[in-house]
């Protein structure tokens, strides 16, 4: 399949998507329209696209157990959780969804059958597991997203009871390391735990800030993030004094402010999606303009849906963010292929869908759970492919050969939780410009240093 007939793809998947979203939402009872990569639609209680057959046994070649010829291994089916119409996200996941186009037309290049099929989780847990039971419905091979670490911990039980492995892309709350998945559920970038100790030690020897507000968002995301801030800047000899935890959908933040305000912190972390965030700012600005440039945010706010309205206030403002391996190259790689330059985690949901295709290769089957059973194999230990070499990654997996795919967001060293081995890890300081992006301010953390 072409790299252009991809592209077409995503574009039907978007659009039927934010269609089935702009209708009656107070419909509990009907399913979103599910587009698959053949044409077809779903809705309500229609038939659906039949699940790909699962290959069983295969002819094998080496020792990895792999199939010699990759029609053998059957339809990979990629079925993505993503928040096509969630607000605090848009901008992430229309390159998170053009980045597994991209990895999937790799994946035809290499000699595999790729489909890509999408549910919209919309940013809310709810819509979630709609959107993960629609898509187990399907027969995936791989369920990859969600983004948000709350659909994320909604849906892990429903795709442990189908045994199809969740490769999420965006999920880092510290709390998914020990969720219930029956070994289902992994991730291709670092938990927050992480993440949080590398800002908390920052603020306190870098930014020299001895006592903090904490300002996040009410889920697993952002809870966990601000814990381990918290933890990491007390540890340090900071105090924390003022913690607020926001809901999402929060529009009215001016206790909150005013107790801050009179708190007055040296710095004020801040962990919020752009629908809480940008109001949340423009109170605080309007409370004292000075607080604002306390700011310090998270890998949430850095995207253009964060700063939509509020430029011209937070221009300067400086946050934090887990950056690849080598992004510069990951983005001259990615360019090419896609003809427009990757985004906030576009590298790792490029990751979640190379690492299940390399993982069906090795297996040489499309079955979930063998799938399951080969992430580790492909992802530690035996010869290093990158990103740039992804077809032969695949080629070479098929051919039995003990593959490590070094991602193009970390290591991908998965360990027995299904995390990404945070040792090394790290977090580039962005800034916001006065048009709203952001920019890295040239300063690099590592976990652990």
């Amino acid at each position: 399949m072409s790299k252009r007939t991809w592209r077409v793809l995503a574009i039907t998947l978007a659009v039927a998507l934010v269609a089935a979203a702009c209708g009656d939402s107070d419909d509990d009872d009907e399913p979103s329209a599910t587009t698959a990569a053949d044409g077809t639609t779903t809705t309500g209680g229609a038939e659906t696209t039949a699940a790909p057959e699962t290959t069983g046994d295969t002819e094998t070649t080496g020792e990895g157990g792999g199939a010699a010829d990759l029609s053998d291994v059957g339809t990979v089916t990629l079925g993505l959780a993503y928040g096509v119409t969630d607000a605090g996200l848009e901008s992430i996941t229309e390159l998170a969804i053009q980045a597994v186009e991209v990895a999937a037309a790799l994946g035809e290049e290499a000699g595999l059958d790729v489909e890509v099929i999408i549910e919209d989780t919309a940013g809310d847990p709810v819509q979630a597991v709609d959107a993960a039971n629609a898509l187990v419905a399907q027969g995936p091979s791989c369920i990859l997203g969600a983004a948000r670490s709350n659909e994320s911990t909604a849906i892990v039980p429903i795709t442990a009871d189908a045994q199809i492995p969740q490769i999420s892309w965006g999920s880092t709350s510290p709390a998914l390391t020990t969720i219930d998945d029956d070994d289902f559920f992994f991730r291709t970038l670092v938990s927050d735990a992480a993440q949080g100790d590398v800002a908390g030690n920052y603020a306190f020897d870098e930014v020299g800030a001895t006592t903090a507000a904490v300002v996040v968002q009410n889920d697993p995301y952002g809870i966990g993030l601000g814990d381990a801030f918290t933890a990491a800047f007390t540890a340090a000899g900071g105090e924390v004094v003022d913690r607020v935890n926001i809901d999402t959908g929060a529009t009215d933040f001016s206790a909150e402010v005013d107790n801050i305000v009179a708190a007055n912190p040296d710095m004020i972390y801040n962990v919020l999606f752009g629908p809480e965030f940008i109001p949340f700012v423009q109170e605080l600005a309007q409370a004292d303009a000075a607080s604002v440039e306390k700011l310090f945010t998270a890998d949430a706010q850095n995207n253009v849906d964060a700063s939509a309205g509020i430029e011209d206030l937070i221009a300067g403002v400086m946050g934090l963010r887990p950056t690849g391996v080598d992004l510069t190259a990951f983005t001259e790689f990615f360019t090419a292929e896609a003809g427009n330059e990757p985004g906030t985690f576009t590298e790792y949901s490029f990751d979640a869908a190379m690492i299940c295709m390399a993982a069906a290769a090795a297996a040489g089957s499309n079955d979930p759970v063998a799938i399951r059973d080969a992430l580790r194999d492909v992802t530690n230990g035996g010869t290093e492919y990158d990103f740039s070499q992804s077809v032969e990654l695949i080629q070479a997996a098929a051919a039995g050969e003990d593959v490590d795919y070094v991602g193009a967001g970390s290591t991908l060293n998965l360990d027995d939780n299904g995390d990404v081995d945070a040792t090394g890890a790290a977090y580039t300081v962005y800034v916001f410009n006065p048009d709203g992006t952001v920019a890295d301010e040239g300063t690099v953390l590592e976990f652990g240093a």
